[in-house]
């Protein structure tokens, strides 16, 4: 995995999607931080995300990307010790007799499962919740789960108890409150709690199932696990309709409308995962682990309550990410892992030649596949790296006083390059400008239009003589220039095309409408804790 993810540690901008607005967000109190884990929610629940958003954002020199990238280690790091270390050390408890050869390669074969796809840049990229959403509920549920379990057994030093609460519980709300689809993880918990009474029968610790029930030390990790998925269940169902209408796709009400929304969930996140994650690996797990659940189960005369748990798990979140009827290759990560955590579990507990076959096969399909996910993690951090470039060229044309205008971006381009601009610009300079053109112009490189001035559209009718490209790093943006302007065009023009540092095109209007000759509608350069007026 740090192979696959190296390729971003060369960034050292915020990039232009996602990343610039947490970037430029303002520094919050403990209270601002904490409020929304209790307020009501509209169409989100995830305070989770907003706590280690900013912490990302706001500890260890951000908006430099050394502490980000520090954080997204942690992200990725508690991801893959849920999918590798955790389901390994269960497949352990559940079998003593495992060989340490094939423990260690239960270990490390899910990591190497998870490069095959086409999901490796949601990993590399910051933004995406599904890793710590599983990362941080699996790895501190685990660790909760093992102190009830030493708490039962009456194993090993209060020490090592405590902390295993002390260490598993933060985690375990965090990740639980990082989205809306951990409502799933209330499936897992019970039959998580199911396995671990089937343990203590099978040690004589408890006589039935009901005897723990009335035990403090199975209801105290049981009400720590249980009562906050609860109440994060609670506050997403309070959203309702709203959550589903998240991205436009409707707000179903009365029984029949969500009944109608869940099978149409269902279908397109089944019916796109292959074309989304780029394999047929994830549909072919999703039906062999339960046949092998079913068929260990006839076995061991045991039942399986944690591989089936997972596999439930991980086809209820399917249906919750779709709601919203949008399709991307992350929402398909936290199915994945429920789906190679059931699969550990499930070989280790397996025949010993499926069990080598199992490893063999995961074993061909990552070597196979790490030569397409490195280039694909390389070929997006090479157009990261030219978007940083090109906020850098500009950041240091704004220093030197060059005035620049911005046309033809996307909307999100239009909020992103302006407030990057801002914080990267350690001053607005009064000029004059260095560059021996008059009009420089933020664009697509695709944009740049040929042909005479006098059929330039939008910014680019600033210009009485041709427009060049002057910067192009290698990615869709470039600035461009002329060596004359219309001086009658310039006024009007720079009025709504003017590239404020820090300042978005749209929020700056807004800004004057409201406050007119206000200077902070114009302020040259952005802080972070800076008010709007």
């Amino acid at each position: 995995m740090a192979y696959v993810l190296s390729p971003r540690f060369g960034i050292r901008v915020p990039a232009v999607i996602d990343d610039w607005y947490s970037a430029s967000q303002p520094n919050a109190s403990v209270g601002e931080l904490v409020k929304p884990f209790f307020e009501h929610t509209a169409q989100r629940f995830r305070p989770g995300f907003q706590l280690f958003d900013h912490a990302m954002w706001h500890t260890f020199g951000a908006p430099d990307m050394t502490g980000p990238n520090l954080w997204n280690a942690l992200r990725v790091g508690l991801f893959v010790a849920a999918i590798g270390l955790v389901p390994a050390l269960v497949a352990r408890s559940i079998r003593p007799s495992l060989d340490p050869i094939s423990a260690f390669l239960l270990t490390l074969i899910p990591t190497g499962l998870l490069v095959v796809g086409g999901i490796s840049t949601d990993f590399a990229r910051l933004e995406p919740q599904e890793p710590m959403l599983v990362g941080a509920t699996v790895c501190g549920g685990a660790l909760v789960l093992l102190g009830g379990d030493r708490l039962m057994m009456r194993r090993g030093r209060s020490a090592g108890t405590i902390a295993a609460f002390a260490v598993g519980w933060p985690f375990f709300l965090l990740g639980i409150f990082f989205k809306e689809a951990s409502v799933a993880f209330l499936v897992l918990v019970a039959a998580a709690l199911a396995h671990l009474i089937s343990r203590w029968r099978a040690h004589d610790v408890v006589d039935g199932w009901r005897e723990p029930l009335r035990n403090w030390r199975f209801l105290l990790p049981a009400a720590l696990l249980i009562i906050p998925l609860l109440w994060v269940t609670y506050r997403v169902g309070t959203a309702g309709a709203q959550g589903a209408n998240l991205y436009g796709g409707g707000s179903p009400h009365g029984l029949s409308q969500w009944i109608d929304r869940l099978k149409a969930s269902w279908n397109l996140m089944w019916n796109g995962m292959t074309a989304q994650t780029g394999t047929s690996l994830w549909q072919g797990l999703a039906i062999a682990v339960p046949v092998l659940a079913v068929a260990t189960w006839a076995d061991r005369r045991r039942v399986p309550w944690l591989v089936l748990g997972c596999v439930a798990t991980g086809l209820l979140m399917l249906i919750i990410q779709g709601l919203p009827g949008v399709l991307v290759p992350r929402y398909f990560i936290a199915t994945m892992a429920m789906l190679i955590i059931a699969a550990v579990i499930a070989v280790a507990q397996a025949r010993a030649w499926l069990r080598v076959v199992a490893l063999v096969a995961a074993t061909v399909a990552a070597i196979s596949w790490i030569h397409v996910t490195h280039p694909a993690v390389q070929s997006w951090a090479a157009n990261e790296k030219a978007n940083a470039a090109f906020v850098d060229y500009n950041a240091n044309l704004v220093e030197h006083g060059c005035p620049l205008l911005m046309t033809g971006v996307d909307a999100e381009l239009n909020y992103s390059l302006p407030t990057l601009i801002g914080l990267r610009a350690k001053r607005a300079g009064p000029g004059p400008c260095p560059l021996p053109e008059k009009g420089l112009i933020v664009s697509y490189t695709g944009s740049v239009p040929g042909g005479p001035p006098k059929a330039y559209p939008d910014a680019f009718a600033i210009c009485r003589t041709p427009v060049h490209q002057i910067y192009t790093p290698g990615g869709a943006l470039g600035t461009s220039g002329c060596a004359e302007v219309k001086r009658k065009r310039v006024a009007e023009l720079r009025a709504g095309y003017l590239l404020v540092p820090g300042v978005p095109v749209a929020l700056r209007a807004i800004c004057q409408r409201d406050h007119p000759g206000d200077p902070r509608c114009d302020r040259p350069h952005v802080d972070r804790n800076q008010p709007w007026p």
